[in-house]
């Protein structure tokens, strides 16, 4: 013989409860990570790449292409623009403008509060990159890029409860003397 189960009201409560703590245990504690992959723009000549910028960026998007980037952020300068742009074509993607001079509030505090658990890719300046990796919580931040550098990648993760961590590596070619 079947047995029905009914409902009863005053379970209701009970339910709710269970749900709304099942809810913010999932969303305090069970936090994904989320990615930064940064990069200075490519080799330049004056305000735009020259040809050793332009293979960077080209190198770059060989290099971050099957990372599952989501989003794009680019400096308001054309060159970091022209850096990103290659991967943001291929991914299909529109590039994020921000202002290098207000980190804080235009990128850091954006990829915190709308990219929870994706990966994003930041390019930025000699003088920027650092600062931002300093923001999104790596304690100490690395020292600023010497003008000549172009060759450095930087990967941040982090989540609501994870230490950031920094892995520093090289792309494309070495940057010359």
């Amino acid at each position: 013989m079947l047995k029905f189960i009914t409902f009863r009201w005053y379970a209701f409560p009970i339910i709710l409860i269970c749900g709304l703590g099942y809810y913010f245990f999932c969303y305090f504690w069970v936090s994904p990570l989320t990615t930064v992959v940064l990069v200075r723009h490519g080799d330049r000549t004056g305000e735009e790449l020259n040809d050793l910028g332009l293979a960077r960026a080209q190198e770059l998007k060989r290099v971050l292409s099957a990372s599952n980037i989501t989003t794009i952020y680019a400096s308001n300068v054309n060159r970091t623009q022209q850096t990103a742009q290659p991967l943001a074509t291929q991914l299909g993607l529109q590039l994020n403008i921000y202002d290098p001079n207000n980190l804080q509030m235009e990128l850091v505090d954006n990829i915190k509060l709308h990219h929870r658990g994706e990966v994003i890719l930041v390019v930025g300046h000699s003088d920027s990159v650092s600062p931002t990796i300093g923001l999104l919580g790596v304690s100490p931040a690395p020292p600023l890029i010497p003008g000549n550098e172009f060759d450095n990648l930087y990967v941040v993760t982090f989540g609501r409860k994870v230490v950031s961590k920094l892995v520093k590596m090289k792309y494309g070619a070495p940057t010359p003397p």
